[in-house]
């Protein structure tokens, strides 16, 4: 009979990690806590959830804070999960052995999860620059405004376009064009926190999509990029032609109420700073 229960038990962890897919957050996570506390012998139950996705880590704890205690450390992909179980008493050789058989079917289960997850960022990524494309844009604009709703934080957006970039093609040719576009890329990517989303928005336009972020920390990274960008170009180009890139600046929820109108606003700032000069960035007004 005991048996019976540590196995209802740990299946109903394992069916609720069999029915998550790559959308889960916290919410589901607090719903495998709370089943994994469930478990005979159990009093509590604490999972964290890191992964570059997420920003910070995601914590479910539920019942017990004290007790004896078994943990464990997942690695699958990206996602790195710690599970505590806690018990009144020392866990003895059958609670090992039914928190072990646990751990490796959620194991199973969020790889397959994470399997789902780099499918989907290779269909989400610029061929030419591996950077996101508009489809990963449209998904992290989503998710990052849901977390600045839900912790109460700002999110930034910068409109990054290069400057006179036409005339590079023309003048250079499109293989030319196409190392700038990769160099700037990969400034991008050196510049921008593990959690931020750098997307090829269209032709030498570029999106960065910073989640938790104030107008203080996204005017600080376009600072950056106006002064490494002809630094980062400059093998494609020739030494008396650089590269320079204008920015716009739009935060959520000061400038817009939506990521449409975020990104929109962004594009407005972007052609002011075009129009008055370029080489420069603008926030939104």
């Amino acid at each position: 009979e005991e048996r019976a229960r540590r196995g209802a038990a740990a299946a109903r962890v394992m069916a609720l990690v069999g029915s998550l897919d790559e959308r889960w957050g916290p919410a589901e996570l607090d719903q495998v806590a709370r089943a994994a506390s469930c478990m005979p012998d159990v009093r509590g139950c604490t999972i964290t959830a890191v992964a570059n996705r997420f920003g910070d880590a995601i914590v479910s704890e539920v019942g017990w804070r004290a007790g004896a205690l078994l943990e464990r450390v997942l690695e699958v992909g990206d996602l790195e999960l710690r599970v505590e179980l806690r018990y009144a008493d020392e866990p003895g050789g059958e609670q090992l052995d039914a928190f072990n058989r646990l751990l490796d079917s959620m194991a199973a289960g969020f790889d397959r999860i994470e399997q789902i997850i780099r499918m989907a960022a290779d269909a989400e990524t610029d061929a030419l620059t591996g950077v996101g494309n508009r489809r990963r844009a449209s998904k992290a604009l989503a998710q990052a405004r849901a977390n600045a709703d839900l912790r109460q934080q700002p999110m930034s957006v910068l409109l990054c376009d290069l400057d006179h970039f036409k005339r590079v093609n023309d003048t250079y040719g499109h293989d030319v064009g196409d190392a700038v576009l990769v160099s700037f890329a990969g400034l991008l990517r050196q510049s921008v926190r593990a959690y931020d989303t750098v997307v090829r928005w269209g032709g030498e336009e570029f999106l960065v999509i910073c989640p938790g972020c104030d107008h203080e920390g996204a005017t600080s990274l376009a600072d950056r990029l106006l002064a490494s960008c002809s630094e980062a170009c400059a093998d494609a180009l020739p030494p008396d032609d650089p590269q320079t890139t204008s920015i716009g600046i739009a935060v959520y929820p000061v400038h817009a109420q939506s990521p449409e109108t975020l990104v929109s606003k962004a594009d407005e700032a972007l052609y002011r700073a075009k129009r008055e000069g370029r080489n420069a960035h603008r926030i939104a007004q």
